[in-house]
């Protein structure tokens, strides 16, 4: 499992604070957002999209988003089923539990309704707020 992660960007940091509140030590591969690396076709191949953080499983399944990495990692570390090393015992989950599909289907849902609004406003003045 592989953290991509830029230190100066907001999303990534949310990403290295919830790993760090949980206790997680999950390896990091730093992406350069200034010298241009998030478009280079190495990354691309990880995230189409190009956005950070993106969190690459050891199947080769990626997740993207920091919401969807939260809801992906939380019942891991509930149920000790993560291929992450705990730093310290993270405290337990309200949550209720997450697969890579569930996490997806939520990033999926997030996107659309966040660009649909967005495109809306674009093509439609009149339902501009």
């Amino acid at each position: 499992m592989k953290l991509w992660d830029c230190q100066m960007a907001a999303n990534p940091r949310r990403a290295r604070i919830f790993m760090t509140e949980k206790g997680l030590a999950i390896p990091t591969q730093e992406v350069n957002i200034l010298a241009g690396e998030y478009l280079s076709p190495e990354y691309l191949r990880i995230n189409p999209w190009g956005l950070l953080p993106a969190l690459e499983l050891d199947d080769g399944t990626v997740i993207t988003e920091a919401p969807c990495i939260f809801r992906y990692l939380e019942p891991c570390i509930r149920n000790r089923i993560c291929s992450v090393t705990m730093r310290s015992r993270p405290p337990a989950s309200a949550h209720g539990s997450a697969s890579a599909n569930t996490t997806a289907l939520v990033r999926s849902a997030s996107f659309s309704a966040t660009n649909l609004s967005r495109w809306r406003a674009a093509r439609c003045p009149a339902t501009r707020v």
